[in-house]
């Protein structure tokens, strides 16, 4: 699909958070499909800085799509709460003077509340940690400004091979796997998660971007597995080089031990774009 026949209006897409984890594969993403594009990183802009809104206005024009990955996250404090809230506040601000033709929001499922049925991009937005209340609040102070086209994007749990964050799960588990060093389970690993790839979170991003398409996206295959069978699957990748350790569990289980996701929308909106099977995805995280 050649992307800058879809929207003409725009000529060069700019990643806030472009050396990030999701921004980094949306700028590769961008180069493989020769399509303009600005990188900006913490070096750029501080966007806690006084200095951040000027600095932004000044790299904008009016025919950019703008695409916002930056956030000091996981949050888990109230400190880094506040931080995010500023940096949002500091590039609306921006986006308020500049007549971009199209905003995307690289937000997070941890803005839904857990249901024991599949969420949706209906679901209720009730979030229970602060990196929930941190999104949405975001996207809530985007939504304020009326003159600008917004979409949302929703990823469930990222993998791939340059997660900074050593996230449980595919990334932590794989890591320790090279190192041949045991995975860590806890309880019995059995709570179920959808997990997405980085490259489909990155993808699925162009489309929103390039396509008339303005509203909220979830990136989530809606094929959940359990921790469990998630390190049986690379235990076997990495030819049974380690074993599985068994931890307590402290604190309840996260989402009640389920969280699970109808990807029908993305088929209906984007029906040429197919998700990452967990077995595919594994294989690149791997190197395989």
């Amino acid at each position: 699909m050649d992307f800058e026949t879809l929207n003409r209006d725009i000529n060069r897409v700019v990643v806030i958070g472009g050396k990030g984890f999701i921004g980094s594969e949306i700028i590769y993403k961008l180069k493989q499909k020769n399509i303009s594009h600005l990188s900006i990183s913490r070096k750029d802009i501080d966007l806690l800085d006084k200095s951040a809104t000027l600095k932004l206005k000044n790299l904008l024009n009016e025919n950019d799509a703008v695409v916002i990955s930056s956030a000091v996250a996981p949050v888990k404090n109230n400190n880094m709460l506040t931080a995010n809230i500023i940096m949002m506040d500091n590039i609306c601000n921006v986006l308020l003077k500049k007549n971009v033709r199209k905003v995307l929001y690289v937000s997070s499922d941890a803005v839904y509340a857990d249901k024991i049925y599949p969420l949706n991009e209906k679901s209720i937005t009730n979030p229970i940690s602060l990196h929930g209340i941190m999104h949405l609040t975001r996207e809530l102070m985007l939504k304020e400004i009326k003159n600008i086209p917004i979409s949302i994007i929703r990823p469930t749990l990222i993998y791939g091979k340059n997660d900074p964050h050593n996230g449980y799960g595919p990334n932590s588990f794989n890591r320790l796997l090279a190192s041949k060093k045991n995975i860590k389970l806890f309880g019995k690993g059995e709570e179920q998660r959808d997990h997405i790839f980085v490259n489909d979170v990155a993808e699925l991003s162009c489309k929103m971007i390039f396509e008339k398409f303005e509203g909220v996206i979830n990136a989530a295959t809606g094929q959940e597995l359990s921790f469990h069978n998630l390190a049986n699957k690379l235990l076997k990748l990495h030819n049974h080089c380690a074993e599985i350790e068994y931890l307590d569990r402290i604190g309840k289980m996260p989402h009640d031990g389920l969280r699970n996701f109808d990807p029908t929308k993305t088929s209906q909106v984007f029906p040429d774009f197919k998700y990452t099977s967990i077995d595919e995805g594994l294989l690149h995280l791997k190197g395989i």
